[in-house]
């Protein structure tokens, strides 16, 4: 393998096969995965790919910054251009083809034992599952399946990190999701969201159908309906459910995340998550800003700081290094 696969790896061009095999392949060297961190980094931060030549990124770059961010005119722009640029989808005059993050897959084999799942801090993937149910797992995370999948009765997976799963109905094999963290999620057929990438919180939210959120002894902590949220604490035994806009927690599976009134510092992880970068706060009031509109995966990160600078008012920097991801400052 090389530095192209890598490329093809981080721009959504390999079948789910392919992807898996270059996933393992950087994590078995940490030159790789250095290499991996710088490319993911230059991903994020400039959007270049197949789609974009450097000289298109920054033309177009620099026509929005001397319309918009330039401008004398800045500071009185119209209400109802702060309410279509909240959208954050910028398009620069260039016509933009957006590609299916997710390429299709194949079938995962039944015979292969202990089948192991896993995404780069950055990255998503697409599996077929056996027994025909989907998952999309999220970056940084890693779904592990035994060779006996739906067999005995029994279709189980493990979770670390974060995965979107349709599952395909079977009243005869329920579903059942394990965390590391003594939650665990059974279904018979449905799809939802599942988050649990530390033990501090488990955020399980459903789109349809019905699931049992259980601890590791089977004692039933919550059954949830469609639309709703529950969010468990391992660590102090308790459980919250909540009403929610579920699409902003599943969008993430298209390549795109959704916010609605949704505080600055709350948004934050999943930004983090989506383009490998850090964020922090060197300004308190900015945690608290709420924030509307849409992110594109294939478009620059700092496209989207701009326009919540100009939105706003708080101001940010990006420090880089050569084998972290970027940090990004606000103050």
């Amino acid at each position: 393998m090389n530095k192209n696969q890598i490329w093809k790896y981080i721009t959504g061009e390999l079948d789910e096969t392919e992807a898996q095999k270059v996933a393992q392949w950087i994590k078995q060297d940490k030159s790789r995965i250095r290499l991996y961190a710088d490319m993911k980094k230059t991903w994020a931060l400039t959007g270049q790919s197949h789609q974009y030549t450097p000289r298109d990124v920054s033309n177009n770059y620099t026509r929005f910054n001397k319309r918009y961010l330039t401008s004398p005119k800045r500071h009185t722009l119209t209400s109802q251009w702060l309410k279509y640029a909240a959208i954050f989808i910028l398009a620069f005059g260039v016509s933009y083809f957006m590609q299916d993050q997710f390429s299709s897959t194949d079938i995962i084999d039944k015979q292969v034992a202990d089948v192991v799942i896993e995404t780069m801090p950055g990255q998503t993937s697409k599996t077929t599952l056996p027994d025909g149910s989907v998952a999309w797992l999220n970056s940084n995370s890693k779904l592990t399946f035994s060779a006996g999948f739906g067999n005995n009765n029994k279709r189980q997976l493990q979770l670390e990190g974060e995965v979107f799963l349709e599952v395909t109905k079977d009243p005869s094999k329920p579903f059942t999701v394990a965390t590391p963290y003594g939650i665990n999620i059974e279904v018979l057929g449905t799809s939802f969201n599942l988050e649990a990438y530390n033990d501090q919180f488990i955020k399980t939210t459903l789109i349809e159908g019905s699931v049992a959120i259980k601890n590791n002894s089977g004692h039933l902590l919550a059954q949830l309906k469609p639309g709703q949220q529950a969010l468990a604490s391992p660590r102090e035994n308790k459980i919250t459910i909540t009403n929610v806009n579920t699409e902003f927690y599943t969008s993430w599976k298209e390549g795109i995340l959704i916010f609605k009134d949704i505080p600055f510092v709350e948004i934050a992880p999943r930004l983090e998550r989506f383009y490998n970068i850090k964020i922090e706060f060197a300004n308190e009031a900015a945690k608290h800003i709420k924030i509307n509109g849409r992110v594109l995966r294939n478009y620059p990160v700092d496209q989207f700081f701009e326009v919540i600078k100009v939105l706003s008012g708080i101001n940010y920097t990006i420090h880089t290094s050569t084998d972290q991801p970027a940090v990004i400052t606000i103050y």
